[in-house]
């Protein structure tokens, strides 16, 4: 973690449950809202309220990664080379 930078919490995901990060949250006295690793011996508990709002916020950035693919036009099966027939190419090569 960076040792200048100061903050009151941590919202994270499974990346970040490690007892190496954990400690150091601790020490600083930082609220922990980490979704846990299912092997993890212990659970750590949690505030079950602070849990939800994380929850939401990962939400919120799947919905805009994909309104980003949507507006870009990327991986959508129209749009998509890999997903076009053969025929399409032969019929019409100059199609974007």
């Amino acid at each position: 973690m960076v040792k200048s930078v100061e903050f009151e919490g941590l919202i994270a995901d499974k990346a970040f449950d490690s007892d190496a990060i954990i400690n150091d949250l601790n020490k600083r006295a930082a609220k922990i809202v980490i979704s846990q690793h299912s092997r993890r011996s212990k659970p750590l508990p949690l505030d079950h309220k602070l849990y939800k709002w994380r929850h939401l916020i990962e939400n919120f950035f799947c919905k805009l990664k994909s309104f980003k693919r949507i507006a870009n036009g990327r991986k959508l099966h129209r749009n998509h080379p890999s997903r076009r027939s053969r025929h399409q190419f032969k019929m019409n090569p100059h199609t974007p």
